[in-house]
C-alpha cells in the first residue's frame, strides 16, 4: 500500500498537473491529503499493533493540514513527502 501512495504523490500528481495545466490542482490536492492521512493512520496502527502508541487522529490531522499548507505555499506538488 505504501508503495502505491508514493508512487500517486510522487509520479501521478506532478503529471496529471502539468498535463491539466494545474486546472486540478485542488482535487489533486484534496486527494493527496487523503492519502497522507491514510498513510498516517497506518502508521499509527502499526505502531499501536506493535505496543507502541497509537498517534490521536487530532494530531494526525494537525499534520496533514499543516503539511498542506506548506508544500502548497513552497510549491512542492507532493502533500506530505515522507
Amino acid at each position: 500500500m505504501h508503495d502505491e501512495i508514493k508512487f500517486a504523490r510522487s509520479i501521478a500528481t506532478p503529471s496529471l498537473l502539468l498535463l491539466t495545466g494545474g486546472g486540478y490542482l485542488l482535487p489533486l490536492l484534496g486527494v493527496n491529503m487523503g492519502l497522507d492521512a491514510l498513510d498516517h493512520f497506518d502508521a499509527s496502527y502499526v505502531s499501536k499493533v506493535c505496543g507502541g502508541m497509537a498517534t490521536p487522529s487530532r494530531n494526525i490531522l494537525e499534520r496533514v493540514v499543516l503539511g498542506a499548507g506548506f508544500n502548497l505555499f513552497t510549491g512542492n506538488v507532493k502533500v506530505g513527502g515522507h
